[in-house]
């Protein structure tokens, strides 16, 4: 089976990080490869200011080709929006897209994490008629109610009905808990029976080494109790409830 992925591209200065969709794509890709099946990925990337142009090449050779996709993708007038409507200007991105993916031919499309870019590769896939395997990272509509940020009403509920999407057109959905589902089920769009599946994330081998001792704090005895906390100093990993734990 050819299993078609969302990728990310490296960044020149790479850092060591264990969690999140990027992370979880390379051990994915590492177990897939174990078995026999074919995994091909396609990295896309917007500009704002692409008219007319786009650029569409192959990157890697060998075991699991990689491809690129740079375009206008239109960002702007989702967040601009007035309305809650697509925009028409959706189309042609979209359009190319679909190409894309038609000239890789892949048996199936899996989409590692959601994101607009992520929409468009779900819009795609569905115009081709292929199937297509959503695994959940986390929920959209949750997200925007924690960041706090000042974004219009129109454009959030276009985010919205574009996370609504991957119900409407994707073959299975993958959640990490049975908490992200019923949320997702209960507040944002009822899922199809039988069409869904609980797969939590699997840890990285780096957690099955030996740890370091751990560092006594100038002054702190033994007593103490230490509390490590691994998260974006962000909205939506709601640190205050750790400062309050400690």
């Amino acid at each position: 089976m050819k299993i078609l992925i969302n990728g990310y591209r490296e960044k020149k200065n790479k850092k060591i990080l264990y969690g999140g969709p990027r992370n979880f794509t390379g051990l994915l890709i590492e177990h897939l490869n174990s078995l026999s099946h074919s995994i091909v990925s396609l990295s896309i990337h917007g500009k704002k200011r692409i008219d007319g142009k786009f650029l569409f090449k192959q990157e890697i050779k060998g075991k699991n080709p990689a491809w690129f996709l740079k375009l206008r993708l239109n960002f702007a007038d989702i967040f601009g929006a007035k309305s809650a409507a697509y925009p028409k200007s959706l189309k042609r991105p979209r359009a190319i897209i679909s190409e894309a993916i038609r000239r890789i031919n892949p048996d199936i499309v899996l989409l590692n994490g959601y994101s607009i870019i992520n929409w468009y590769i779900l819009r795609a896939a569905k115009d081709l008629g292929l199937p297509v395997v959503m695994a959940h990272h986390g929920l959209w509509f949750k997200e925007m109610n924690t960041a706090g940020n000042d974004m219009p009403a129109a454009c959030e509920k276009m985010l919205r009905e574009m996370e609504k999407d991957i119900t409407r057109f994707a073959d299975c959905e993958i959640f990490l808990n049975k908490y992200s589902r019923d949320e997702y089920n209960r507040k944002l769009i009822k899922i199809r029976p039988g069409r869904n599946q609980i797969i939590p994330l699997p840890y990285h081998p780096m957690f099955q080494t030996k740890p370091n001792e751990t560092l006594k704090l100038k002054g702190a005895s033994d007593d103490k109790i230490k509390i490590g906390m691994v998260s974006r100093w962000d909205p939506v990993k709601s640190p205050q409830k750790f400062m309050a734990l400690a």
